[in-house]
């Protein structure tokens, strides 16, 4: 009998059947081969295990990275849009007084040609 020994896996390849569940008593013995095989390398060549841990942070600290950073631009997001309501509320505050002070100042065309017929 063949075993692939993985984290998480589940099946076992099999000769005389294709596919079976492991028991936790093979999972175990998988695993525990496994550990053996890694200290067994590891004490062979030392240098492994500077580079196996720098292997295993940098993909860390790429994500992290990346967390900060999009965390960062969801804040600028955020900001610049609330920066455009207020932009588009000033224009809406100045086009209402502009309005109003338009109706206020001068006559519209048709009050103006109501005076000029009450002259007459």
């Amino acid at each position: 009998m063949t075993t692939i020994s993985f984290y998480g896996m589940m099946m076992v390849l099999n000769k005389e059947r294709d596919l079976m569940m492991l028991t936790p008593k093979t999972i175990h013995d998988d695993l525990h081969e496994h550990h053996t095989q890694v200290i067994q390398l590891f004490s062979k060549y030392p240098w492994l295990i500077p580079a196996t841990t720098l292997l295993h942070i940098i993909p860390v600290a790429i994500g992290v990275h990346g967390f900060w950073q999009s965390r960062a631009l969801s804040k600028q997001l955020k900001i610049e849009r609330e920066k455009t309501k207020q932009l588009a509320l000033q224009q809406v505050e100045k086009v209402q007084s502009a309005v109003a002070s338009h109706h206020c100042q001068r006559p519209s065309l048709h009050h103006l040609f109501n005076k000029i017929s009450s002259h007459h």
